[in-house]
């Protein structure tokens, strides 16, 4: 009887070591995780800080038309290089099953790069009769290229969980093309010779660092066929037209702006817009450290989990967007004066609505991660063509009335309200189709259990 009983006592304790070391291992990898996110933010937010920095060099060193040519170069290759990516840096992070050979994604993101610096080129052609702008449009494309090439390496980390990499090489990014856009042009009093620097800089970042540091990673290639390519394309091209069309909602207004208003006067509404990326780059990473757990709650048909997080994820986002508001206000002017010197804090009402129209877009963004892990994408292309529809609309009509920049203002809280009803509107719909499914699937479960039940 004492033998069984201490059997029972050794299976117990070796149950309870097993128990312990699967909790230890579970902690390990969910403090992995939370590392590896932390890394993304932290790279994030040190290379968007860098990107205001510059602003604030071209506001405090040159002049406004600087910092408009510098924003306009910016709105037109961003969303040319939107679309050519085809998101493919997220297409191959997820590929575990390896259903595209990684020289596919490279040597694709390699063509698709070079054709869209040729409709860069082609727009700077358009503007050839200024060419300052002519020049710091192409030479942004080119700096786009190699952001592009880099890019697609970081999503290949990512697929071996190498987060620090991309989040040390965004850092040495952010602070590199800081310091040699910065000094250039201190020097050279030049855009276009600073913007020459910083895509050379880049350039020498992709070649030094970001590719040999890919190719020592197993199975790294940048050869492929064209069929693979085709194959990758037939995927991926919703994702560029989605991501192009975010884009283009924040660039159209620069475009009307800087053709209605002049370059000074984009200069000013840029260098206040930019304001913003903090509220958008800390919503953006909480978007994307609960998508997993409201994926795997969707995927459980688990709606008081889906709920929970969405609720809690708003409630940080209205405290943030309401903090941010109450910091604009009271502090507003003596910001500007701060970033970018004299003349600016006369656009003080401007970064008041753009502040809140920037804490609107957040709580539609929140909306828009709830889509992606319901898995519903082709609404999402719906809405955000509305929007840029929107914003066309808007900005063309506020123009021809005569209303000054202020009314750029007035769009973004327009089109931010028009996403966020549309994205609401969409999800409650789908979760009304989830529900009907899931009380079928219950309809159907519960006889079945009481016929085995009577069997039984």
């Amino acid at each position: 009887m004492d033998s069984q009983t201490d059997g029972i006592s050794r299976v117990r304790t070796r149950q309870k070591e097993r128990d312990q070391a699967r909790l230890s291992k579970l902690a390990r990898r969910q403090k992995s995780v939370f590392r590896l996110f932390s890394w993304t933010l932290l790279g994030n937010v040190v290379y968007a800080a860098c990107q205001l920095g510059m602003l604030v060099v071209l506001a405090r060193i040159g002049s406004v038309k600087d910092v408009g040519l510098f924003s306009l170069a910016l709105a037109i290759s961003a969303p040319v290089y939107m679309l050519a990516n085809l998101q493919l840096r997220g297409v191959i992070a997820t590929d575990a099953a390896k259903q595209h050979p990684t020289g596919a994604y490279i040597s694709l993101r390699l063509v698709s790069s070079c054709m869209a610096l040729l409709v860069v080129a082609g727009f700077a052609a358009v503007y050839l009769p200024d060419r300052t702008a002519a020049l710091a449009i192409l030479l942004m494309g080119a700096a786009k290229f190699f952001e592009a090439i880099s890019d697609v390496l970081y999503g290949w980390w990512q697929q071996h969980e190498k987060m620090d990499w991309s989040g040390s090489s965004l850092m040495m990014r952010g602070i590199v093309s800081l310091v040699v856009f910065g000094s250039t042009y201190y020097y050279a009093g030049e855009l276009v010779t600073a913007l020459a620097a910083y895509a050379g800089s880049w350039m020498l970042l992709l070649l030094l660092y970001d590719w040999p540091r890919a190719a020592r990673l197993i199975g790294f290639t940048w050869r492929s066929s064209p069929t693979q390519w085709w194959s990758l394309i037939k995927q991926c091209w919703p994702l560029g037209i989605v991501m192009m069309l975010v884009s283009l909602q924040a660039n159209v207004p620069r475009y009307l702006i800087a053709d209605a208003y002049g370059h000074e006067a984009l200069g000013y509404y840029s260098a206040l817009l930019y304001v913003t990326v903090a509220i958008t780059t800390v919503v953006s990473s909480l978007g994307q450290s609960v998508s997993p757990r409201l994926s795997r709650a969707w995927a459980q048909h688990d709606e008081n989990a889906v709920k929970s997080v969405l609720n809690k994820s708003m409630y940080v986002i209205s405290a943030m967007g309401a903090t941010a508001m109450i910091v604009v206000v009271v502090a507003g002017k003596w910001m500007l004066n701060l970033l970018y010197g004299s003349g600016y804090d006369a656009y003080y009402d401007l970064l008041i609505l753009l502040v809140l129209g920037a804490g609107i877009g957040c709580a539609a963004s929140l909306f828009g991660f709830a889509l992606t892990a319901a898995r519903v994408f082709k609404a999402q292309l719906v809405i955000n063509a509305a929007g840029v529809g929107v914003t066309l609309a808007a900005q063309y009509v506020f123009i021809q009335l005569g209303l000054p920049l202020i009314s750029a203002g007035h769009v973004m809280i327009i089109v931010s309200v028009t996403n966020m009803l549309l994205a609401y509107l969409i999800w409650q719909h789908r979760v009304r189709q989830w529900r009907l499914v899931k009380a079928e699937e219950k309809s159907v479960t519960l006889p079945l259990l009481m016929l085995g039940r009577e069997r039984g």
